[in-house]
């Protein structure tokens, strides 16, 4: 009997520290029928060997995250991937630089990964799986979600 094999007709890409399974977890649990989840991760400086984390991580890994070059490196290579919408994993990231810095961080990934979906626009916040459901149900656009 045929099984699916992980290849959903809506695509969703996840953008989420180097050793945090958590969130593609999430995602992949919680998506319908027909929706897969496709990770990238990002180096992280929050981790110790093994996976562990600081349980009082300081704000400045938390904050270099969204820094370029990783993410936004990070971001145009899973954009090459046909997905219909990309999240920003990270809501420790969003907390930390707030709202002004999250609008920045949605307009550089937006301007560095329209050139490989030949779609588009972004959302904004942190996880904001709302939005990632409003986009993934207008599948002929490609939204990254912070």
């Amino acid at each position: 009997m045929w099984q699916p094999d992980g290849w959903g007709q809506t695509r969703i890409g996840i953008l989420t520290p180097h050793a945090d399974i958590v969130p593609e977890i999430e995602f992949s649990a919680l998506a319908p029928n027909g929706v897969s989840i496709h990770a990238a991760h990002i180096p992280f400086g929050g981790y110790k060997p093994g996976g562990v984390m600081d349980p009082t991580i300081a704000s400045d890994p938390v904050r270099a995250i969204a820094d370029p070059p990783s993410v936004d490196d990070a971001a145009e290579m899973l954009a090459m991937a046909p997905l219909h919408a990309i999240v920003f994993g990270i809501a420790s990231s969003s907390f930390v630089r707030g709202v002004a810095d999250d609008a920045a961080l949605k307009s550089r990934l937006e301007a560095r990964t329209r050139g490989h979906t030949g779609r588009s626009p972004l959302c904004g916040g942190f996880y904001r799986a709302d939005c990632a459901r409003r986009e993934t149900d207008r599948a002929s656009k490609s939204t990254v979600v912070l």
